[in-house]
């Protein structure tokens, strides 16, 4: 009886993996984030691909600054960003807990990373002058960033996990590498609509973006997040002479082949392993926009506010800051005048529940007719 339950359900799962694929947007459970270490504010700002979330802890009576990461329901305070220099901001979160950012000190920004139990300023090229910056940051701790000088063109640098080294010899100048995978390939732009894919030392130059290249006016292309399998997130914007006729746009670009995610003024924001994506909507002043949070997923694209429950909290939601592997969404949101709160919304069912859900009723209808006919 077990061996046969066991093999239907095994069916069972292997009929649902189509049904997946082609499913409709899920729904939304929309939580407040409002989670915090004691006697701290906590501002979220990236997540992981296993939904760990990092952020600025802030020192309620002191008002120090504290990098700290919340895993596994519980928070580690990381270290004193004050102990940089500087102002500080976050920019990514990786799997192992690694995380980098900028500080901004008075000689100019420089980047940090917090690894091996140490916060420390990422190191850079030998000969790095100016601003610096770091973009991304993948599972094995290596990084991609840049430096650049006033008046200057900017200078990519690949961090390997020990010392930083400028990528010109491989490069166009002014090349931005925005998006890093775990195979270390790296994904950017250089000024026109053409993305460039940095892979084992070779720069192979990606198809022209379909959106029409504009005249005498400045066209910019930048690289979101590159996965695992391939996928691209590219956006790009058209810098025109007046600001109510900008535009933001993104496409997701796979097996040579580029999928419109939205135009207008949309900027794009990250991507899982799956290719669903996240990303908001700005006024033309550069404010998001009322229900600008949204998503993309298998070729379908909706505001978060059109899939939350109409049970959850009447959110309005605005900003998207991340999205892991099972569809989970780390934002900003308005619940009434002025009040801005972080929220996680959380697909419901989850990934691989739906198929558990398939697979356990099927099982019931099954014993059932089995019963009968005994």
């Amino acid at each position: 009886m077990k061996a046969w339950l066991w093999s239907l359900t095994a069916l069972v799962l292997q009929g649902a993996q189509p049904l997946a694929a082609q499913a409709a947007l899920p729904s939304y459970r929309v939580d407040l984030f409002d989670t915090a270490p004691s006697g701290f504010t906590f501002g979220p700002a990236s997540m992981n691909d296993r939904g760990a979330i990092a952020g600025l802890a802030t020192d309620n009576g002191t008002l120090q600054q504290q990098l700290a990461l919340y895993r596994g329901g519980r928070f580690e305070l990381l270290g004193a960003l004050d102990s940089l220099g500087g102002f500080s901001d976050l920019r990514e979160v990786n799997n192992r807990g690694e995380v980098v950012g900028h500080v901004f000190r008075s000689e100019g920004v420089r980047p940090f990373i917090y690894s091996h139990g140490q916060l420390s300023l990422l190191p850079l090229p030998e000969d790095a002058r100016g601003q610096a910056r770091v973009l991304d940051i993948n599972n094995a701790g290596h990084a991609v960033g840049y430096t650049q000088e006033e008046g200057q063109a900017r200078r990519a640098f690949f961090y390997d996990g020990h010392q930083s080294r400028y990528l010109d010899e491989l490069l166009p100048r002014d090349t931005v590498l925005g998006a890093l995978n775990d195979r270390d390939e790296i994904a950017g732009g250089s000024g026109d609509n053409h993305p460039l894919l940095l892979r084992h030392g070779v720069v192979t130059t990606l198809p022209a973006l379909p959106v029409e290249m504009p005249v005498g006016d400045e066209f910019g292309l930048q690289a979101f997040t590159l996965n695992n399998a391939g996928q691209l997130f590219v956006g790009y914007s058209i810098n025109r002479d007046k600001d109510s006729n900008d535009e933001w746009g993104a496409y997701v670009y796979d097996s040579g082949r580029y999928t419109l995610v939205s135009g207008g003024n949309y900027f794009g924001v990250d991507m899982n392993e799956k290719g669903q994506a996240v990303g908001d909507f700005f006024d033309e002043s550069g404010d998001p926009m009322i229900y600008g949070a949204n998503l993309f997923a298998n070729g379908q694209f909706a505001t978060l506010d059109s899939l939350k429950r109409p049970s959850d909290v009447p959110w309005q939601l605005l900003q998207t800051y991340a999205i892991d592997n099972r569809g989970r969404i780390l934002g900003l949101g308005r619940i009434a005048d002025n009040e801005y709160r972080f929220f996680l919304a959380t697909p419901v069912p989850e990934p691989g529940t739906m198929g558990l859900m398939l697979a356990g009723g099927t099982l019931v209808a099954a014993a059932k007719r089995r019963r009968c006919q005994r």
